[in-house]
């Protein structure tokens, strides 16, 4: 099974250079720089990112993520960013400026499989604290995804790591031309908890109103109707997303590992794969994605 370009890896990527020769930003551009700007975020409470070993799965040809830390002044102890496709050689250029140069490793052209961290990630499992997995779930089939899955388990710090993986909620309809299986919420949820994630939260990154209006209390409605009368559809659909994360259609999952006496969350709000609505995915492959 391939998406409709013939490919079942895709490296398609959304270009900042792009969005502003065009003089629009849509709601997925939107939604990528929140997603970053949440990190962000995270890394700077406690000043976590002094400590920080960073890995960014699927960093893109732009490297944003690691431009956005230089340009920050939140220089990790670790950057490593991994790319399926090639890595533009200005960002490149760029994410290595001053001591951000000093602790990056960059592997354009590189799968994140078992095969990379038995080779290339001797010493750092369990020691990853920070694993960014934005817009790569979709772009993989199931199988690939289980073993990426693992692998990231396996890397991530038991204690403090924490990982963040972004992807589409499939709606059962329709699936982007470049992605090879998107996942519906349940399922893509309850997938994560069978590889032994704890899903600390989910937040949407973005949602049509039509799916999410229908949930609002009065009070957020009112806010919504005040807030229409200046934004438009884009930036509404970022907006409210975050407190409706089973009407979006995209979420990003923040994961670490169980605590000690932590009840599974497998039938305990999360369901098990095969318990969920199927299909599962929109891959001809979506019965793999339970274990």
């Amino acid at each position: 099974m391939a998406n409709e370009r013939g490919k079942s890896v895709d490296t398609t990527f959304l270009s900042i250079d792009q969005a502003e020769k065009r003089g629009f930003l849509h709601r997925d551009y939107i939604a990528h720089c929140f997603r970053w700007s949440h990190v962000m975020k995270r890394m700077m409470e406690q000043k976590r990112y002094a400590t920080a070993r960073i890995m960014d799965i699927g960093c893109g040809r732009e490297l944003p993520f690691a431009k956005t830390l230089y340009s920050s002044k939140m220089i990790p102890k670790q950057y490593i960013g991994i790319d399926a496709g090639q890595m533009l050689p200005d960002s490149v250029e760029a994410a290595r400026k001053g001591k951000m140069g000093e602790v990056t490793t960059l592997y354009p052209h590189t799968l994140f499989c078992r095969d990379f961290v038995d080779n290339r990630c001797q010493g750092l499992e369990g020691n990853i604290t920070d694993i960014v997995c934005f817009e790569v779930a979709e772009h993989v089939e199931p199988v690939m995804l289980k073993e990426m899955l693992d692998s990231m388990l396996r890397l991530i710090d038991p204690n403090m790591g924490r990982v963040w993986i972004s992807t589409p909620c499939w709606d059962y309809k329709s699936c982007a031309a470049n992605h090879v299986n998107e996942m519906t919420y349940a399922a893509f949820g309850g997938m994560l908890c069978e590889t032994g994630f704890h899903i600390e939260d989910v937040h949407g990154t973005f949602a049509s109103i039509s799916d999410y209006k229908p949930h609002m209390s009065p009070q957020y409605l009112e806010v919504f109707n005040d807030l229409r009368e200046y934004y438009d559809t884009n930036v509404l659909s970022t907006i409210f997303a975050p407190m409706f994360p089973a009407q979006s259609r995209n979420c990003l999952w923040e994961l670490r590992h169980p605590r000690a006496n932590e009840l599974p969350q497998l039938d305990n709000g999360w369901a098990h794969v095969k318990d969920c609505q199927a299909p599962w995915g929109s891959s001809e492959h979506w019965k793999d994605m339970s274990r």
